[in-house]
C-alpha cells in the first residue's frame, strides 16, 4: 500500500441502538444513544489451535477456533431508558415520560439489540457505518456519583454471531455474520 493521508480517520463515533432483527434487516428505529465521554472501541479476539511440530521451531499453523468481538462505550446521558436497556430489563420496568420516569430492576433478560457506529470514512461522502447485527450489553462499569464528575454509563456490548444473516438474496454481498462496515 502507498501512503495516503485520506485513510487517516479522526473523529467521534455516533452510537445507535435498535431492536434485534433477523437476517440483517435494518432495525427500526435506531436510537442515538447520545454523548460519549471517551472513544467508542471495537475489540477483537481470535483464538487459534496452534500446531508446533517436532521437525521445526515455532508455530507452523494456526487454525481459528473461536472469535469474539466487543464494543465499549461511555455514555454521558444518564437516562433511565438507557439504564433499562443496558441492564437488560423488559419494557414494563420503566414507567412515566422522560424526564419523570421510574425504573425498577428485576432479573436480567436474554435480549439482543442491533447496534451501529457512524463516523468518518473513506468513501465519497466521507462516512463509515459499522452495523453489528446481534449485540447484548454484557457489563456495566460502576456509575459514579461525584461532586466533580459525570454520572456515566460505561457499557461493554458483546457481539454475537448471527447465522440468520447468511440468508441474503442471490447477487448481493454477504454482509458477514458478526458485522458489516460500509464506507460511502
Amino acid at each position: 500500500m502507498t501512503l495516503n493521508n485520506n485513510y487517516i480517520l479522526v473523529g467521534a463515533g455516533i452510537v445507535k441502538m435498535g431492536a434485534y432483527t433477523a437476517a440483517g434487516a435494518a432495525a427500526s428505529p435506531m436510537n442515538d444513544l447520545g454523548h460519549t465521554l471517551s472513544p467508542t472501541e471495537l475489540s477483537t479476539n481470535i483464538e487459534n489451535f496452534e500446531v508446533i511440530t517436532e521437525r521445526s521451531f515455532g508455530r507452523v499453523k494456526a487454525v481459528p477456533t473461536n472469535a469474539e468481538f466487543s464494543i465499549k462505550a461511555e455514555f454521558a446521558q444518564a437516562e433511565a431508558a438507557l439504564l433499562q436497556q443496558f441492564l437488560r430489563q423488559g419494557s414494563g420496568q420503566l414507567t412515566g415520560t422522560a424526564p419523570n420516569q421510574t425504573f425498577g430492576m428485576n432479573d436480567p433478560l436474554e435480549v439482543y439489540y442491533q447496534l451501529s457506529i457512524t463516523g468518518p470514512g473513506t468513501g465519497t461522502n466521507k462516512l463509515r457505518v459499522l452495523t453489528f447485527w446481534k449485540t447484548q450489553p454484557l457489563t456495566m462499569e460502576p456509575i459514579p456519583f461525584a461532586k466533580a464528575g459525570v454520572q456515566k454509563y460505561g457499557v461493554t456490548f458483546g457481539v454475537f454471531r448471527d447465522d440468520s444473516v447468511i440468508a441474503v438474496p442471490a447477487g448481493t454481498t454477504l454482509p458477514g455474520v458478526y458485522f458489516m462496515q460500509v464506507d460511502s
